[in-house]
């Protein structure tokens, strides 16, 4: 079910519907407010456009960061459960061969 936020980004309202869950809207925003301070920091003079379009950038290359993160740690978490499968296997039939 769509519900719907308000937000404020940059001094600027939103009204936004959406079906994502209780907080989430605002979380993000105040994700979004946070990254346009740490620019806003380093540069001054930047007008809000730009410092937004700045921010998205920072946003996206963590954004690209974790989900590199999440395949490097997907594929050891698949690698260490084929090994965990094989030992099973070989346990298996070394007690299928004591027993037969």
């Amino acid at each position: 079910m769509k519900r719907t936020h308000e937000i404020a980004l940059a001094g600027t309202k939103f009204v936004l519907k959406t079906d994502a869950p209780p907080g989430t809207i605002e979380a993000a925003a105040r994700l979004v407010e946070q990254k346009m301070e740490e620019v806003r920091g380093v540069s001054k003079s930047v007008e809000t456009q730009r410092l937004a379009l700045l921010a998205a950038l920072g946003l996206a290359e963590e954004l690209y960061r974790e989900r590199g993160a999440r395949e490097k740690l997907r594929r050891r978490v698949r690698e260490k459960t084929d090994r965990l499968l094989a030992d099973l296997d070989r346990l298996e039939e070394t007690l299928d061969g004591e027993g037969g």
